[in-house]
């Protein structure tokens, strides 16, 4: 399996009722060079921070097609506190549902399964707002993603779509994602 680091953050505006999530995928290309691909999504009406984190973390890990051994940093120390018991539930198959799966839908919940079990993820925790500019990065693109959701939604007031049309051109672009 090759190695790639992943960056990944979300944030929630409950005053606005929406959340945003984004993901940074870091590795390299079949000719060894740096490869960065940037995702970002935006959630209506989310339940809380720890679920944007989640779906960051979910939608991100589901744009790889091929397994990887993944260094993966979040601010969410609630996320990488509970990926130990996560560890232990999976391999002892309780009934253990981490905190952070309250709010996700059953589905993803074994889409994340599948995907712990696919990859090869370590988790590690970055202080938020800290120095380190791919936390930095991701925080600025989930909060750019919630706010143009939220300024679409002001002007339409459906609430229909929950995917930012710039996810689906990222989504367009990963079916060819190799690294």
């Amino acid at each position: 399996m090759k190695d790639i680091t992943v960056n990944a953050d979300g944030c929630y505006m409950p005053h606005r009722k929406v959340g945003g999530w984004a993901g940074c995928i870091h590795g390299q290309d079949s000719q060894g060079k740096p490869r960065v691909v940037e995702l970002m999504g935006s959630v209506f009406n989310p339940h809380s921070s720890n679920q944007m984190e989640a779906i960051a973390i979910l939608n991100t890990l589901s744009a790889l097609q091929d397994p990887y051994t993944i260094t993966l940093y979040t601010d969410s120390q609630g996320i990488v506190g509970s990926m130990k018991s996560y560890v232990n539930w999976v391999s002892s198959a309780l009934e253990y549902k981490p905190k952070w799966f309250r709010g996700i839908a059953e589905e993803d919940r074994h889409k994340f399964d599948f995907l712990m079990r696919y990859h090869s993820v370590k988790f590690f925790w970055v202080k938020g707002h800290s120095l380190s500019l791919n936390n930095r990065r991701v925080d600025r693109l989930a909060k750019m993603s919630a706010l143009s959701f939220a300024n679409r939604l002001d002007t339409k007031g459906d609430g229909v779509s929950t995917i930012s049309p710039t996810v689906r051109e990222y989504k367009k672009s990963l079916e060819v994602w190799q690294l």
